[in-house]
């Protein structure tokens, strides 16, 4: 992302309203340019200025409301209208971090982590690794897009039903969950191992790479299934699948195997016989030659003994 790492009100943008519209999701520091949370601030600003927006402003420039709330200085995020603070534990002397620089731009990194996604975002194979590193349950909506990126009726019906679920339950949720929805099947068919059901939900433990999948079949699941499934993840009453063990692993390694051998034979069978036929040909004619060599010269040896004794 061009430009310089820690925006102010002094570049592009002379004023919160422009600055609010740059982005869905903007980071912002208020308070003087010094102390362990500014340099905390600097280096995680610096750390993900690719992927998000970061602001600095005065107190006298940062909405009445947000100072009204908060010591200075702080640090928020201002997402899709909505903002939210990160709790500085320096400030709690009662808090088991310690306030020194180093713990603070953890501690700061790891709230930026999981604030920088929108609320509802959409899951890929591109994203879908940063979306690990918030540690958060994954909550996909799992849909299929054709080649123009649509969606059939169903699926729509299906994906609004789950972000309604969310829009409703934000707050309550927001820490825990990162909500989304995947248009490509076999991104959430190689991590729970097995073709999902379209449209189906799909909760990933980013953590343990556990996942959960509702006992209710999609068609039947409402608005109080998702939220009682939801609870359920988080009691831990929910039945768990996968993780990260050596024998997952290695199945995991065997269906996506399977799985990419049977859509290149469905796609091109002609070339799929090419890419692994010649080969084998090749490996069978060595094997050939090297097991079959001894076989033949014995079969010479004889034959040249049965003529000299004809002789």
């Amino acid at each position: 992302m061009a430009g310089p790492t820690i925006k102010d009100l002094k570049g592009t943008c002379t004023d919160l309203q422009c600055a609010f519209k740059e982005a869905e999701i903007i980071f912002s520091f208020v308070g003087n340019q010094e102390g362990p949370l500014w340099v905390a601030y600097k280096a995680v600003a610096h750390q993900y200025q690719s992927q998000n927006i970061f602001y600095a402003f005065d107190e006298g420039e940062a909405p009445v409301e947000w100072t009204q709330k908060r010591e200075i200085p702080f640090v928020a995020v201002r997402k899709e209208g909505e903002e939210d603070f990160f709790a500085n534990p320096s400030k709690d002397p009662f808090s088991e971090f310690p306030g020194t620089d180093h713990n603070l731009t953890e501690l700061l990194s790891a709230w930026v982590d999981r604030e920088r996604f929108p609320t509802f975002v959409e899951i890929s194979r591109g994203n879908f690794p940063t979306l690990l590193s918030t540690n958060k349950y994954i909550v996909m909506a799992v849909l299929d897009q054709d080649k123009l990126g649509r969606i059939t009726p169903e699926m729509t019906e299906f994906k609004n039903m789950v972000l309604s679920v969310v829009m409703k339950n934000k707050n309550k949720y927001h820490q825990l969950f990162q909500f989304g929805w995947v248009g490509t099947p076999s991104l959430v068919n190689s991590i729970a191992m097995d073709t999902l059901p379209i449209p189906s939900l799909f909760i990933l433990n980013a953590t343990t790479f556990q996942h959960h999948i509702p006992d209710d079949e999609p068609q039947h699941l409402t608005h109080e299934a998702i939220e009682v499934f939801l609870e359920s993840v988080l009691n831990e009453t929910a039945p768990v699948f996968g993780g990260r063990s050596l024998g997952i692993r290695i199945y995991r390694a065997y269906y996506e195997g399977k799985t990419n051998l049977s859509e290149m034979w469905a796609g091109n069978p002609v070339l799929t016989t090419v890419i692994f036929g010649l080969p084998l040909a090749f490996l069978s004619l060595i094997f050939y030659s090297i097991c079959c060599a001894d076989f033949m010269d014995a079969n010479d040896d004889d034959d040249s003994a049965r003529h000299e004794k004809k002789e």
